[in-house]
Parts: structure tokens; sequence; C-alpha cells
């Protein structure tokens, strides 16, 4: 029997609805730089790409005490992020490499670690612009979008995914790309934001899998695409849910894994 996914996501944004009815977006505020909060916000997400709010928040506080500026975060050895991240912080290593990547990018290009420029962009290039930035994963991209300019961009990564899986609101062997696309299409402009503060609430109760390895240790593969970590950083997919799969042509290709 076919399952009405359209039906079963309606149910799922009711009862998440319900149980969060009060979730307010998070004020863009200024960390390390004052004159800096979309930077500051840009490195809340990376910390939070396939990881809690929680941890992602304690971990954020463990960087403003041990960094004195964003270019000396910028130049930190990615062991030396782990370490700020915090022991067992999931996907750690790439995650550094992603982060340094990132502010390397926005240097490269500004001569500078700011992104002061991209509040003064339109929806679309602004979106873009964090697009393009080496080893942003499209998670990233779109909760910065969606905060800063009040984009209709779904955030998504796998434990927002799995949130949608375990209602049986998408196809069982979706991508992470369709998934975010999918729920784009069914919420309403304007509702898009709090739809994923709540599905995030709800991902934050699903367990967080620890970094077990080493700081140091690469792991090989790479994948292609736009969103794709630059050559050298190692791309150690996240552990999809159950029945989700990546693509190999389409997608942000740093969202893509295919199941372990």
């Amino acid at each position: 029997m076919s399952v009405d996914h359209a039906a079963k996501l309606g149910v799922l944004l009711e009862r998440l609805a319900k149980e969060h009815p009060d979730v307010q977006p998070p004020v863009i505020e200024p960390s390390i730089d004052p004159d800096e909060p979309m930077l500051a916000e840009f490195v809340r997400s990376m910390l939070l790409w396939e990881c809690t709010q929680a941890r992602a928040a304690a971990a954020m506080k463990r960087i403003e005490a041990g960094v004195v500026d964003f270019n000396e975060l910028r130049v930190c050895l990615p062991r030396d992020l782990v370490r700020l991240f915090g022991d067992g912080y999931p996907q750690a290593l790439v995650r550094a490499e992603r982060l340094r990547a990132a502010l390397n990018d926005v240097y490269r290009q500004r001569h500078a670690v700011t992104l002061q420029h991209v509040q003064q962009l339109g929806k679309r290039e602004a979106k873009q612009y964090l697009e393009s930035l080496s080893g942003v994963p499209g998670f990233v991209s779109s909760r910065l979008a969606m905060l800063g300019h009040g984009n209709h961009s779904m955030p998504m990564d796998s434990r927002l995914m799995g949130v949608l899986l375990d209602a049986k609101a998408i196809e069982p062997d979706e991508t992470i790309d369709g998934a975010a696309g999918w729920v784009e299409r069914k919420v309403r402009a304007g509702e898009l934001t709090q739809v994923y503060l709540r599905l995030q609430s709800r991902s934050d109760e699903r367990p967080v899998v620890a970094d077990t390895l080493p700081p140091g240790i690469r792991i090989a593969g790479r994948v292609d695409g736009p969103d794709a970590a630059p050559p050298g950083i190692p791309v150690a997919p996240p552990a999809m849910p159950p029945g989700a799969r990546g693509t190999k042509s389409q997608g942000r290709a740093s969202d893509r894994a295919k199941p372990t």
C-alpha cells in the first residue's frame, strides 16, 4: 500500500506545533567580534550541522574563550579546532577542516575574515555566495540564508531527515537534497522558519554519534559537486538514517552519503 507522504508530513508538523508552540528564531548576535554577527551565526551553523543545539552552543562558548578573533580561528590547525569543539564532537575532524576551508575562502576573497558584505546582498545573491564557499554544507548555507535574509530555504542534514523518515513524511530512499526541496514545496512562505525550528528541536532528541576517530586520521574519499570539500579535506559523510540514499550527480554534495 502506498503511503501519502504529504499527509504524514502534515500530521508530523501539526504534532510538532503542539509540542513546540512558542519556538522563536534565534537572534543573530555577534560573538568574538561585535561587528560580525553574520560570521558568528555562520560558525554556529557549522557547529550545528549533524549535531544538537545544546552541543553546538557549548562548542561555541569554548571557541569564544579560546580565540581572540575570527582570524585566529581561521589559522587554527584542524587538531586545535577539534579540541575546541570538545570531546567526542560528531564529525569533529571533517567539521574542523570544512570550517577552516570556508574561513580561508572568505579571507582570500575579501582580504579579511568578514561576512559583513553578505548582510547587504539580496536573498538570492546571499544564498549563492554562501553556497560558493569551500567546504560549506547545504545545511549551513540554507540556515544562514533563512535566518539572515528570510529565504524560503530549508536546512537539512541526516538528523533532520531521520525525523521525517521516522514519520514516513518522505520516501524511504529520498536524498537529503530531495527532502529539503520536498519540505520547501509543502510549507507556505513565511512558515518555513518555524517548521525548521520545530524539526530541529525534535532532531535534538535523537542520539548523537560521537566522533571516535583520533585527531589526525584522514578519511579517504571525495565527493564531487559545488559543495564538495576542496582538495585535501577529508569527506566523512554523516551516518544516514535507515533507507536514505545519496546521489552522485544531484544535490548538495557535502550533504550526500550512502546508507551505512
